[in-house]
């Protein structure tokens, strides 16, 4: 069974040598106000939280500045609260799962569904392609 991706150029908002661009300044620019926050711990001997590997209650949100930080944030506050109160099981898991597969899919359609572009544009094997794209259930 063979499965078309339409190409959607109404979600492409920059150029794909602009978006490289920008989102390595923006990873650049992120990983040095970590750098700036974790030098300033250690200088000040603060540390995150009280028992090692533990976050306290009053730990601020940290700004992102990314749109799909952005969005990942949203829907994880919208999940703990349909949980209501209930405890989450697996969320690491249930959140890599479903972010691998709206990447594939989106990477699939603005290929074109062309395997071996998608491969290049995700820095994986085809054979890894395809097997997640069977795992989702496009055989």
């Amino acid at each position: 069974m063979s499965t078309t991706y339409p190409r959607n150029k109404n979600n492409l908002s920059t150029s794909g040598a602009n978006a490289t661009q920008t989102s390595a300044k923006a990873m650049k620019d992120q990983s040095a106000t970590a750098s700036q926050r974790l030098t300033s711990r250690r200088n000040t001997g603060s540390s995150v939280s009280s028992k090692s590997g533990d976050y306290p209650d009053n730990l601020p949100a940290r700004p992102s500045n990314t749109a799909i930080a952005n969005c990942v944030q949203h829907e994880l506050r919208r999940y703990f609260d349909l949980l209501d109160g209930e405890e989450p099981s697996n969320v690491y898991h249930l959140v890599m799962r479903q972010a691998e597969h709206a990447l594939i899919e989106s990477v699939m359609q603005e290929c074109g569904g062309n395997q071996s572009k998608a491969t290049k544009w995700l820095g994986i094997s085809r054979g890894n392609l395809r097997n997640k794209l069977a795992d989702m259930g496009y055989d």
